[in-house]
């Protein structure tokens, strides 16, 4: 429109231009027209149309004006409108990242939702499942005890042995005779034997003749009592019945300072060093059977569910115990219903979709693996002790079998 009304205006300046012209040259040529009725006739037809020209030349001007006031607000409108616009192309580009951080949130959510899942599904914890690893806190310490009450043990009866100064026999055999006579009597004594005459001087008790067997002192139960001095005396004494250690008579000050005394003191030795050899495949036993000294509520739950009943508390069982605790799962029926769900998915309910899993079954034989080790370990240890006793045998044997015209050892280094 705008470009419209310039034309506009251009044409109507022209024709009042050609009309201006016209009539000054109508009046400067007015004989002319006189004598020329065409032209004057022309001349009329232009001066009739002047109000046309001048109302096209009115409208140019109020179509200019219209435009310029319309320009002036369109100026403000179309600022406006930019703005508006790339208003509108930043909102729609936050937008647009807003809904892309939005999905990798959501596609990251849902991974981890099926991570969490398969993890559930693959490690499914369930009471047989956690079985070893209760216990296994346990287990380290139970090493530790029974270590410690082996030593301590096979130390007591090497201190007897060797008639040290503050021991049972440091004032010689009969006076150690009469200490182990006293605790007899008193304590493991059975009325019944030797015909009746058996030198008891009190009534049969639990400890009646715990000092001679060990089926009963030893294996009846997976824990003994250490912390009962009697019953710590009764596997003492048994240890000494079952090893046939005697206290070593004391040699003479002078004695030592002779070669014949020093032998007898080399000897006496060698005599110590078989004893602890022997002393210890006992004591390795009690010790593995010694309470480890703290409360383990998991294995007495353990042990109650697998059926045992008559646990004492509060409950602190031996390594054996624990042992034990870990052999009984796999009398629980449990265990194997579980382990048919884990591979079959047959047994329905929530737990048994969870052990939908073959790695639940591959869990349970880690841990069957991981007590394996444990017990090959255990194994290993009780070798070594037999391979020092069978070590004691030889050397005795090699012993008995020298000949008797054995050269001496100084004849053998002159010959040398």
């Amino acid at each position: 429109l705008l470009q419209r009304g310039r034309r506009c205006r251009h044409l109507a300046g022209a024709a009042a231009a050609v009309a201006g012209s016209t009539v000054a040259l109508a009046n400067q040529k007015l004989a002319y027209f006189t004598v020329a009725p065409g032209i004057f006739n022309i001349y009329a037809g232009v001066q009739a149309q002047q109000p046309l020209l001048g109302s096209l030349n009115t409208m140019d001007l109020a179509l200019q004006a219209k435009m310029q006031w319309m320009w002036d607000e369109w100026l403000r409108a179309l600022q406006l409108s930019t703005a508006q616009l790339v208003a509108a192309s930043t909102d729609k580009s936050r937008t647009m990242v807003s809904m892309f951080d939005s999905q990798a949130q959501q596609k990251t959510a849902r991974t981890l939702q099926k991570a969490e899942i398969e993890a559930q599904k693959d490690y499914a914890i369930t009471d047989e499942g956690c079985r070893f690893d209760s216990v296994a806190k346990y287990k380290t310490r139970a090493d530790q005890v029974s270590e410690a009450v082996a030593g301590g043990l096979s130390q007591d009866v090497n201190t007897i042995a060797n008639a040290d100064k503050n021991s049972k026999a440091a004032r010689g055999q009969a006076a150690y005779n009469q200490n182990r006579w006293a605790f007899y009597a008193q304590k493991t004594c059975d009325t019944q034997s030797n015909a009746g005459q058996a030198g008891c001087t009190a009534a049969n008790t639990a400890l009646t003749n715990a000092h001679i067997t060990p089926g009963r002192t030893l294996f009846a139960k997976e824990t003994i009592d250490m912390q009962n001095s009697d019953k710590r005396r009764a596997v003492e004494e048994m240890t000494v019945n079952l090893t046939g250690m005697k206290p070593l008579p004391s040699i003479a000050p002078d004695a030592l300072k002779t070669p014949q005394g020093q032998e007898q003191r080399l000897e006496n030795r060698s005599y110590l060093a078989q004893q602890d050899a022997v002393s210890s495949l006992v004591t390795s036993i009690v010790g593995e059977r010694a309470p480890i000294g703290t409360t383990a509520q998991e294995v007495a739950e353990l042990r109650a569910r697998a059926g045992v009943t008559g646990l004492a508390a509060p409950y602190q069982p031996s390594e054996n115990e624990i042992h034990q605790a870990m052999v009984e799962k796999l009398w629980d029926p449990a265990y194997y219903v579980t382990l048919k769900s884990a591979s079959s998915s047959e047994v329905p309910g929530a737990e048994s979709a969870m052990l939908s899993s073959p790695n639940a079954i591959l869990q349970k034989e880690i841990q069957l693996q991981a007590f394996n080790v444990a017990m090959l370990f255990n194994m290993i240890e009780k070798m070594e002790r037999i391979g020092n006793v069978y070590t004691v045998q030889t050397a005795n044997m090699l012993k008995k079998k020298k000949p008797q015209n054995f050269p001496p050892f100084e004849h053998v280094a002159a010959k040398e």
